[in-house]
């Protein structure tokens, strides 16, 4: 049964006086036969205002950041899909065993990396492990480091396509990061901070791109967990934090890039495979 125009405002009417600004938002971004795709997609006019054209890259990278290469060594234990998708949990409690920087290069490498993807007319093109909307891959990954061996603790950005460490800032602590980010329980070896480079998306997809950007989050989240749990490793997602703190905390400009959410992972207390 068709969605009458009508229907839409009796609801709107209905619904008068809510002002929760996540429905707000969802209804001024909803496509339907009477607002169209264009009216989010006027890119020209949109880049001219908000001066969008310098974000159609999709990486950053800190070129003056000490650098530290990872292996593309794969370290996993080729499970099947079948049974990752079975054993994936959300485990909290981490044993006080070190990551090792070989694992957490595998880890990286299978979750979220650069791949050749092939054209049908013979080419390829730059894509990574995960699909992103229209190509534009809007996320920043910061692996926040508290027990991996060979790295010293602190904030790293993670730079995918030249598939390095950049080390950004130095002597972070749990209970730093744990202050901005509560629903972090336990210290594990790594905190992955998750952020978006937003105008990015929205340099294509105007208002639309911000539901984009969580959809494009949530994927990588699924895959950091399936990663995790083909190394025989352990870890959860969080959504929470306290976004500007977390922003300060990794040394981000907020005007550019916002808090999505972050992975934790570690050293399980019972290893098995």
């Amino acid at each position: 049964m068709p969605i009458l125009l009508e229907d839409v405002e009796q609801q709107d009417q209905d619904l008068e006086g809510f002002e929760n600004p996540g429905w707000k938002y969802h209804r001024e971004s909803c496509i339907s036969r009477v607002k169209s795709y264009e009216d989010f997609q006027t890119v020209s006019t949109f880049n001219q205002m908000h001066n969008l054209a310098g974000y159609r890259t999709t990486y950053k990278v800190y070129e003056d950041a000490p650098a530290i290469p990872l292996s593309s060594e794969y370290r996993g234990h080729s499970k099947p899909m079948d049974q990752i998708v079975r054993e994936r949990s959300s485990v909290r409690n981490f044993s006080n065993e070190k990551l090792g920087l070989d694992q957490l290069s595998s880890f990286l490498k299978v979750s979220y990396s650069q791949l050749d993807r092939p054209l049908w007319d013979g080419g390829t093109v730059n894509g990574r492990t995960i699909p992103s909307p229209g190509g534009r891959y809007s996320l920043e990954v910061y692996p926040i480091v508290f027990g991996v061996e060979g790295l010293e603790s602190g904030v790293y950005h993670y730079n995918p396509v030249d598939f390095r460490l950049e080390f950004i800032k130095p002597a972070v602590t749990f209970q730093q990061t744990q202050r901005a980010i509560p629903d972090l329980e336990n210290r594990p070896s790594v905190y992955f901070c998750i952020t978006s480079v937003y105008r990015r998306m929205i340099n294509k997809y105007g208002k639309r791109g911000f539901r984009l950007i969580y959809m494009e989050s949530g994927v990588l989240q699924m895959s950091f967990s399936m990663a995790a749990t083909d190394h025989g490793l352990v870890g959860y997602n969080i959504a929470g934090g306290v976004d500007l703190e977390v922003l300060d905390l990794i040394g981000v400009d907020p005007h550019f890039e916002v808090y999505s959410s972050g992975f934790a992972l570690g050293m399980p207390v019972n290893k098995k495979l």
